[in-house]
């Protein structure tokens, strides 16, 4: 997500942070936290200044690395001495491990994702129809009578356009 006005509601919706500079460069990757604390106190450990309590951190994190607010840190590189990017570092080891492993038959969230489709066709369907029941319920006003009966007529004349046809063309 791109924002260039940024807004505190939308910023707390997520629960991690690929935040990068210029040129593409990583600032900070990892969880955000509530209130965005982790996050803040990611930046008060590189030496910016701490988040205001009405201050939002959207706007604290892009004022402060872009120059504005801390003059003279450089947080690609405080991201590349971090414990963060040592843990990141960690894990895409370990998942590099995990997908270079040969396959002993015990793994089957692999098999699993060896078809077409990453669950079968009942279990989709299934999902669909009770999402969108879920939201005909949620609208009541979406489904009207006068709809009930266009879905009739409709169906019925399909119906009896095919009543009594021989199979021939």
């Amino acid at each position: 997500m791109v924002e260039s006005g940024p807004s505190a509601l939308p910023f707390q919706t997520f629960d991690r942070l690929l935040f990068l500079a210029q040129g593409g460069r990583t600032v900070y990757f990892g969880d955000i936290g509530p209130q965005s604390t982790i996050l803040c106190e990611y930046f008060v450990r590189c030496g910016a200044r701490p988040c205001g309590d009405g201050e939002n951190p959207a706007e604290y994190i892009l004022s402060m690395v872009s120059g504005d607010s801390a003059e003279g840190i450089d947080f690609v590189e405080c991201w590349n001495n971090s414990p963060e990017h040592t843990e990141v570092l960690a894990e895409l080891g370990r998942l590099y491990r995990l997908a270079d492993r040969p396959d002993d038959g015990e793994n089957l969230a692999q098999k699993n994702l060896e078809g077409e489709f990453a669950q079968p066709f009942c279990v989709q369907f299934r999902h669909v129809i009770v999402r969108a029941f879920q939201q005909y319920y949620r609208q009541p006003d979406y489904i009207t009578p006068s709809s009930c009966w266009v879905f009739v007529v409709t169906s019925l004349f399909i119906g009896f356009s095919f009543w009594k046809t021989n199979f021939s063309m």
